[in-house]
């Protein structure tokens, strides 16, 4: 999957770049690395349509549970 990033973390960067070890995606798609709430955003819904079958269900399971006015406000505030 093509992703381009419009975070300036190099967390993010490299987690979308496919170059940030499995351990380090593996929480991100858990949600407990220390990202804003825009780049928690990016990041899981990237490792959601990733090609790691494990990852890509956490990270999906992680944005089910995320509460969606946090999103929506996210959005409007961009």
């Amino acid at each position: 999957m093509n992703f381009e990033t419009n975070s300036t973390s190099p967390v993010v960067k490299a987690i979308i770049a496919g170059t940030a070890p499995a351990p380090a995606r593996l929480a991100a798609a858990r949600g407990i690395l220390p990202l804003s709430q825009s780049d928690l955003l990016e990041v899981l819904i990237h490792l959601a349509g990733g090609d790691e079958p494990e990852i890509a269900q956490t990270a999906r399971e992680t944005l089910d549970a995320q509460e969606r006015s946090q999103f929506q406000n996210l959005f409007e505030s961009t």
